[in-house]
């Protein structure tokens, strides 16, 4: 049972880490930064004003609010803390 439950635990972990490659995809499609989420470039934008931003956050908050509160502003805040990247390349790890 052990080993299932590992193994699940890393494909579950390897299912994220593409989820989050097609999103930094799509965003650099639409012209966004290479390594950041769709989520985190709306907070962003919202936080600037944008009226088009404000109302994607609305709406994707909502979507995600089964899932995580804010969700926006939390991929904000993983972007800062460079949450995607591995422990090893994450800022005070060297």
């Amino acid at each position: 049972m052990y080993n299932l439950t590992r193994w699940l635990g890393c494909v579950g972990r390897h299912l994220h880490q593409i989820g989050v490659a097609v999103d930094q995809l799509v965003n650099t499609l639409f012209g966004g930064w290479a390594d950041e989420s769709i989520c985190s470039r709306i907070h962003r934008n919202a936080v600037k004003g944008y009226w088009y931003a404000v109302a994607a956050q609305w709406l994707l908050d909502l979507v995600f609010s089964p899932i995580k509160r804010n969700h926006c502003l939390e991929s904000y805040l993983s972007e800062i803390k460079r949450s995607q990247l591995p422990p090893a390349f994450r800022r005070g790890s060297i």
